[in-house]
C-alpha cells in the first residue's frame, strides 16, 4: 500500500493493460535478489503525493512500456504517468524504460518536462 510509506529501492510502473505481468515478474526477481520493490499501475489522470513520495524517494523507477504507453503524455492532458516520469526526474531517480515492441515518438511529440 502506497499510503504507508516506506521507501523502496525499486518503484515499477506499469499500465495495467500489457504491463502487469511483466512487472510482476521483475519485481520477484529484484525482490529474490534483495531489493525492496514497490509497484503500481500508472493508469489514470491524477497521482497522489503518497505516489510522488514513493518515486522520489526510490533509486531506480522501472517503467513498463507495451505499445503505446506514452500515448497519454502526448497531448495538453497531464497524466499519472506525466507525473511519475517528471518527479523521477526532478529528483534524479535512475529511469530504467523496459520496453516491449514500444516504438519511441519523436521527442518533439512529448512535453518538454519528459524529453
Amino acid at each position: 500500500d502506497l499510503d504507508d510509506h516506506v521507501p523502496s529501492d525499486i518503484y515499477i510502473s506499469y499500465p495495467r493493460q500489457g504491463g502487469a505481468e511483466l512487472a510482476s515478474l521483475i519485481s520477484m526477481q529484484m525482490q529474490m535478489r534483495g531489493y525492496s520493490v514497490t509497484s503500481a499501475n500508472n493508469d489514470g489522470s491524477s497521482v497522489s503525493e503518497a505516489v510522488k513520495n514513493q518515486v522520489r524517494e526510490s533509486k531506480f523507477y522501472v517503467l513498463i512500456m507495451p505499445p503505446g504507453a506514452l500515448d497519454n503524455c502526448m497531448g495538453e492532458e497531464q497524466c499519472r504517468l506525466y507525473w511519475e516520469v517528471c518527479t523521477a526526474l526532478q529528483h534524479g531517480v535512475n529511469i530504467i524504460p523496459v520496453s516491449l515492441d514500444f516504438q519511441w515518438p519523436e521527442p518533439s511529440e512529448l512535453p518538454e518536462e519528459m524529453r
